[in-house]
């Protein structure tokens, strides 16, 4: 039933307008507290189901040496976003959560490009796991990139017409250029390594050129 809210006090001194202040006040921190909990299950979640081991010493390491940028945590957030089901409570992990959350898509997309932790420590045949794990130098770039050549490749890769026509339609109507802007400033940018099973590598540049990078970043949100 509808109850009217006003402003007359009772013998206590509130009114029907305090009694609801306070009841929104209580409600606003259950639902805080309901988040937080659901942010921490969640996580525990994604560590059971993908089961790939990540250490303390590797989360201490990651916490010592990186720094993300914006576009590494939105790109990380935006891939485990299907797990927490809205943005609130993926924004409420904790410090030591999103590390482990890093390492272990570093793990999961080195994985698919066929490397295996007891034989190799850097693979050779992508660059995405460590570009969205190592350290941004100097200022991102986000210049869209005018190479009429690149482009016309690009529009034709499947993952990135499959991306326009579905996952990023509704997106692109108001930001056109979007899936563009983001390949173009991790190309425009440079990136170093961070890579605690190869101490000696980390700070190094990471290499990569544009076709490569443009496909694996394509790839990566087709699969997010």
């Amino acid at each position: 039933n509808l109850t009217e809210v006003s402003n007359v006090k009772n013998s206590e001194g509130l009114s029907g307008a305090d009694k609801m202040e306070m009841n929104i006040k209580k409600m606003n921190e259950g639902l805080c507290v309901l988040a937080d909990m659901n942010s921490d299950l969640t996580c525990q979640y994604i560590y059971d189901k993908l089961d790939i081991p990540v250490t303390d010493e590797e989360i201490e390491y990651m916490e010592a040496h990186w720094k993300p940028s914006e576009i590494q945590i939105r790109l990380i957030k935006g891939y485990y976003g299907r797990y927490f089901g809205n943005v609130r409570d993926i924004n409420l992990i904790t410090r030591k959560n999103f590390y482990h959350l890093a390492i272990l898509l570093k793990k999961c997309l080195l994985i698919q490009y066929g490397w295996d932790e007891r034989f190799d420590n850097v693979s050779e045949f992508t660059a995405i796991p460590y570009i969205l794990t190592g350290n941004l130098e100097g200022k991102m770039n986000s210049r869209i990139i005018r190479n009429n050549k690149y482009m016309n490749k690009l529009e034709e890769d499947i993952h990135y017409n499959y991306l326009c026509d579905s996952e990023y339609s509704l997106l692109l109507e108001i930001h056109p250029d979007e899936i563009k802007s983001i390949i173009s400033t991790l190309i425009n940018s440079r990136f170093t390594y961070v890579t605690p099973e190869n101490e000696e590598l980390t700070g190094t540049d990471i290499m990569y050129d544009e076709d490569q990078i443009g496909s694996e970043i394509t790839y990566f949100l087709f699969n997010q």
